[in-house]
């Protein structure tokens, strides 16, 4: 504490201590602290094969505990237990090279749920890691020399076995998969043998991040995993051609590296070889002037040019370089003659604890050419896991990794935007490299607020969270880093979300929420019955294979498999055509059944769909019966698709068969926020609309749009998958833009939304060039109400459909405090009523009340209480003990074993904040609390409302506890609004309720008609004879629709206007009774 005042810390001693994979020196007995405890140090050496343990990176201080003990962590190669490593790439017979180095975990594992294909009574977990062991860590304790291990917790304490050691590195199949496998492991259960793993990774050119999936079992001897990767996929250099701006990219996994720290503005980098000769070199950048003969030297050697600097970053076949060309003439004995020129090549290597690093001169060679090597944390690329397992089921984060990071929100003032990326770095102008976690201030000056050096975890509130460490220093301390915790609450639904900052501690600690559907458990199994369709929860979107399942296919095998590796196929049936009764799957010869088809189960696990059965006649190579798995591939160009076979494991009778199917494909959604650097904007409330946005242009043709989502209730042949399409006054349909696609950028107070890739017109009214596919763009700007999209143009030479969208949700609102009366509201947005009295709950012993169950102190379980309407919590008195805390309460604490409960924010002190839909109650409490600056202060809460149409009332839940503040979240249709886009008849695809109300009016009105003239005889018949006559006219009956127009005299331009069809004419035709009869 300054350099007067030193303290004792703890005293040492040689006690190292081993528990749950866990290396600690614990020093005790230091000096007197808060006049309660004695300081103390606790030291955590974790396993870093990487570690260098230089005297710049030996122990990190974490943090001091609120009992004063300092607790530091220590990266080290001495703390891990011995290991193997195999070669990790290889080379295909047509000359592609493959890599996995990019999976390969120095520290921690791939971790991966058992899911559903878990052994019988057991729950397992599983570690794996990639051409080397695993390591030790805490709650990870594998044997040793393992590469793939399980963990079962069916007993006290957990068991860990060997499934395999590295032995070989991967190899090709031939079916051009590459494969790795792992043997040597535990005894299997039979004692026969011994268990292996084996792991086939599949090329995803998209997929960040994902980790392996547990695909099948043989008994419990040999484990098969699939892994979606890009690293799968053959290694492609990057473009000559490319960005000219000292960056590279990793074109098998996206990742940007960034040497730009590294240039000189002026001057350059000084090396000396063993002769003494002086080298000048400078990153992307010329050498200070006067240095070198030439002007544009980017390396000199003594004085003379060795290559003219540029800025085009190279990244080729694993090796990062820059390459100065265009130097000196080479001497003559060196080839001058020939009109070589000088130059020079710069390699970088990562080396995690070089930071920065310094280049070193390597060699000159023969034809003037000079190498430097350049050891430095910027040439690394960190491999994240971006799923974590979650009981059962495995919450993948991967959906929401993009290019240049999601821009946050934050009601907290301050001078900078953020932008966060998950499981890796964001790479946008001014963000320093690696950052994970970005943020920018006004003048565009970038920092970093972490690095993504760690996997998700699930924390004891049952959130998934991600820490972000090791970013640039704090302001306020420099001895201190910045570091973010990004906590992700499920919130069903299609929508990805965004950051929102929710605390920061001095510009230092930052924390976001991130609502958004990623972090939904995915349902592992649901039947696959005769519809053929699966329902995901957490996208509230059903997958159809109906047509899929319309016909068999005859499936061949792969390579050059004879026809006993073909197989009949027909899912979601009783029978494929060619097999045998039950059997939805069979083999072409003899005709084995590979599945009963009352065991189909569909399984969704990071984001791939598959259908399994089992079941199936004997394996005549041992005792368990055939089965099958079909894994859907999303392909939105593929329409149907045909399945082929995979791959299959003979010794246990498994068929692995691939679909590529548009049919897979989850609804697309895109990030719904942007910012023009000053302000950040978010149009996500646009999509609260029930239906689709509709406008028309002059020729009536009808477009419908949803902003950063796909279509929901356009007309059928509109794609899911496109955010606009539009029906011609012909009836045509086509898409005019793919919600993947979406560009949204801010200017001036302009937003412009934009989507490309939609269909080829050809044909039609709005007919394009064969060349051309339909985009969209939309200029959305500030108005006074939500307003309506308005057509502009279509550009048929560029197949464009230019729209624009004045609304108040363009507009600069910050957050802004409402107020109630009678428990309703006006949102300030859409001037929408929002009444809150169906969550006060009237009697006075009914509460709401949620419990948190995942937090075990040593005070027991806790539970908090709300009533919403200010008139307290009295019945807690006599339920909860006889402390009167909470008699003016909104929020209430009661901790299981206390005997009294505490006030979380009293009626008194409520206030009410909107912003982009979210209602928030922020409340203060009369109960002390120390926060992290050992100041004395009260609680506060935050209660935040959410739109849910799902959830009913909803019921409040625990979010979030920091620094003396608890968040909660509450989703209820409450607060769901009613605007924009819902138009009724509209004949969307998914509006069954409608469809079926239309149906139901029109039968209800045949039926009257038939009624009545029956009965036309009598004065009554022919009283409703000509009521109908009145009501129905026209050569058939239309149905009243509705939709929007703007009405200049009144407030709300969204009040619905009922419009019918064209009136036209009656033909009523006065046939005989008998006549209506024959009919």
């Amino acid at each position: 504490n300054g350099p007067t005042h030193r303290y004792n810390a703890g005293r040492a001693n040689k006690e190292l201590v081993y528990d749950n994979g866990v290396l600690m020196l614990n020093y005790t007995d230091g000096d007197t602290c808060h006049s309660v405890y004695n300081r103390s140090t606790a030291i955590y050496f974790h396993c870093d094969l990487t570690a260098q343990n230089t005297p710049n990176e030996l122990a990190a201080f974490v943090n001091e505990t609120e009992d004063c003990t300092y607790v530091f962590q220590w990266p080290t190669p001495l703390a891990c237990p011995p290991f193997r490593v195999t070669a990790c790439d290889l080379r295909a017979p047509n000359g592609d090279q493959y890599d996995l180095t990019p999976l390969t975990k120095t520290s921690g594992a791939w971790t991966v749920s058992a899911g559903g294909v878990s052994s019988e009574g057991r729950a397992e977990l599983y570690y794996i890691n990639v051409c080397q062991s695993l390591t030790h860590g805490r709650d990870m304790l594998c044997p040793v020399n393992s590469a793939a291990c399980a963990k079962t917790f069916d007993l006290d304490e957990p068991v860990y076995t060997s499934l395999g050691e590295p032995d070989a590195g991967p190899r090709l199949d031939p079916d051009g998969v590459v494969v790795l496998e792992y043997g040597e492991g535990g005894q299997c259960d039979d004692g026969r043998g011994w268990k292996r793993t084996v792991i086939r990774f599949l090329c995803d050119p998209g997929s960040v991040g994902a980790g392996p999936e547990l695909s099948s079992r043989e008994g419990d001897c040999v484990y098969n995993f699939d892994w979606r990767t890009s690293a799968a996929c053959p290694i492609r250099d990057a473009s000559a051609d490319g960005a000219q701006d000292c960056t590279a990219v990793n074109p098998q996994t996206g990742y940007v590296f960034d040497m730009n720290p590294l240039t000189f503005s002026t001057g350059g980098y000084q090396i000396w070889d063993s002769d003494d000769t002086k080298y000048r070199v400078n990153v992307c950048a010329r050498v200070s002037p006067g240095s070198c003969a030439a002007e544009e030297a980017g390396a000199c050697k003594n004085d003379g040019s060795i290559g003219r600097s540029n800025k085009q970053l190279v990244y080729k076949a694993g090796s990062l370089y820059l390459n100065y060309t265009g130097g000196e003439d080479c001497p003559e004995d060196y080839g001058g003659n020939s009109g070589v020129k000088r130059s020079t090549m710069i390699n970088f290597v990562c080396d995690e604890d070089a930071d920065l690093g310094q280049p070193v001169f390597v060699a000159e060679t023969k034809g003037c050419m000079f190498y430097f090597a350049w050891r430095t944390a910027l040439a690394c690329e960190e491999s994240v896991q971006c799923s974590v397992a979650a009981g059962s089921n495995t919450i993948d984060l991967s959906d929401l990794v993009t290019l240049e990071g999601n821009v946050a929100t934050s009601d907290l003032a301050g001078g900078e935007m953020f932008y966060i990326n998950v499981c890796r770095a964001v790479s946008r102008p001014g963000c320093p490299a690696g950052a994970a976690a970005c943020g920018v201030t006004d003048g565009g000056e970038g920092s970093s607020l972490g690095r993504a050096l760690s996997p998700p975890v699930v924390d004891w509130t049952n959130h998934v969270r991600i820490e972000y460490t090791d970013g640039d220093p704090c302001p306020s301390d420099a001895t201190l880093r910045r570091s973010v915790t990004i906590i992700f609450a499920c919130h069903e639904g299609v929508d990805v979300g965004a950051p929102k900052l929710v605390s920061e501690n001095d510009g230092c600690v930052f924390t976001f929420e991130w609502l958004t559907y990623a972090a939904c458990p995915r349902p592992t199994q649901q039947p696959a019955g005769e519809s053929c369709m699966f329902h995901a929860n957490s996208l509230q979107y059903t997958f159809s294979l109906r047509d899929l399942a319309r016909k068999e296919y005859l499936v061949g095998g792969v390579g050059d498999w004879d026809a006993r590796s073909s197989a009949y196929l027909k899912i979601c049936s009783r029978k494929a055509d060619h097999c045998g009764e039950g059997s939805p799957v069979c083999l072409k010869v003899d005709k084995p059944s590979l599945g009963d088809s009352a065991t189909g189960m569909f399984s969704y696990d990071t984001g791939v769909l598959a259908l399994n059965y089992s079941g199936g006649t004997i394996c005549p190579y041992n005792a368990v019966k055939r089965s099958t798995k079909i894994i859907f591939e999303c392909d939105p160009d593929a329409g149907v698709g045909s399945p082929v076979l995979f791959y299959e494991i003979l010794s246990y009778c498994m068929y692995v068969f691939k679909w590529a199917t548009a049919h897979a494909c989850p609804p697309r959604s895109s990030a719904c926020q942007v910012t023009d650097g000053r302000m950040t904007y978010d149009l996500s409330l646009l999509n609260q609309a029930t239906n689709d946005w509709e406008f028309t242009d002059p020729n009536n043709n009808r477009f419908y749009l949803r902003p950063c989502q796909g279509l929901r209730t356009a007309p059928p042949d509109c794609s899911d998958h496109a955010s606009v399409c539009v029906v011609d006054h012909e009836g045509n349909t086509w898409n005019l833009g793919k919600t993947f696609t979406q560009t949204l950028t801010a200017h001036s107070d302009i937003i412009v939304l934009e989507y490309i890739d939609g269909d080829y017109i050809t044909s039609g009214p709005m007919k394009c060039p064969h060349t051309k596919k339909a985009s969209t763009k939309i200029t959305i700007f500030c108005g006074e109400t939500v307003g309506l999209p308005e057509f502009i143009d279509f550009n048929a030479p560029a197949c464009q459909l230019t729209a624009q969208w004045s609304t108040n949700i363009a507009c600069k609102i910050t957050k802004k405090e409402i107020f109630l009366k009678k428990g309703v509201f006006e949102d300030p947005v859409t001037h929408k009523q929002i009444d809150l009295t169906p969550l006060y709950r009237k009697d006075v012993d009914q509460l709401w009340e949620t419990r948190n169950i995942y937090r075990h102190d040593t005070r027991g379980e806790t539970l908090y209480f709300f009533r919403l309407n200010g008139q307290g919590m009295r019945s807690l008195q006599h339920n909860y003990g006889h402390s009167d805390n909470c008699l003016q309460s909104i929020v209430c604490k009661y901790v299981e074993s206390e005997t009294s409960v505490e006030d979380l924010g009293t009626s008194d002190t409520e206030k009410y904040f909107m912003q982009d839909g979210v209602l928030d109650i922020e409340v203060q409490s009369s109960t002390p609390c120390t926060n992290s600056e050992n100041i004395t202060t009260n609680y506060n809460s935050t209660i935040s409302l959410h739109c849910s149409r799902l959830n009913g009332l909803g019921n409040p839940e625990f979010f979030h506890e920091t620094d003396c503040h608890v968040y909660f979240h509450w989703y209820t249709d409450v607060m769901c609004l009613n605007f924009g886009g819902e138009e009724v008849g509209g004949g969307g695809k998914h509006s069954v309720a409608g469809a079926l109300t239309i149906t139901g009016i029109v039968l209800a009105v045949v039926l009257l008609l038939v009624l009545a003239m029956f009965i036309r005889k009598y004065s009554v018949g022919s009283k409703i004879v000509s009521l109908m006559r009145s009501a129905l006219r026209g050569k058939q009956a239309s149905v009243v629709g509705y939709r929007y127009s703007r009405i200049s005299d009144m407030e709300d331009e969204e009040d619905l206007l009922p419009v019918t069809d064209e009136d036209r004419d009656l033909a009523y035709h006065d046939d005989s009774d008998d006549a209506i009869l024959t009919l």
